[in-house]
């Protein structure tokens, strides 16, 4: 399986899941992590607040990435639009 990360200009990141892994939220979190890593090396423009959102839609690991994009100060976008507490209020 291979998880990507992609905006209008390309690849941002890409991450190959091993054969037998199951994707956890902890596992997904720690994806999350290299994500942001790779926006800050290849996107300096999206460093900003507020400089880029992220629209996500796979529903079981749901809370654990928006728990992740609210501590980062970053919106999301879903099946289940903008569904965390702290996006809310910026609405």
């Amino acid at each position: 399986m291979l998880i990507t990360f992609f905006d209008d200009k390309g690849f941002i990141n890409k991450e190959f899941v091993p054969s037998g892994q199951t994707i956890t939220g902890q596992y997904y979190l720690a994806v999350l992590k290299l994500l942001m890593d790779s926006i800050r090396r290849i996107r300096s423009e999206y460093r900003t607040e507020n400089g880029w959102c992220s629209f996500y839609d796979n529903e079981p690991t749901f809370l654990v990435v928006c728990r992740f994009l609210a501590k980062n100060n970053i919106c999301v976008g879903s099946s289940t639009v903008f569904t965390c507490p702290k996006q809310k209020m910026k609405l």
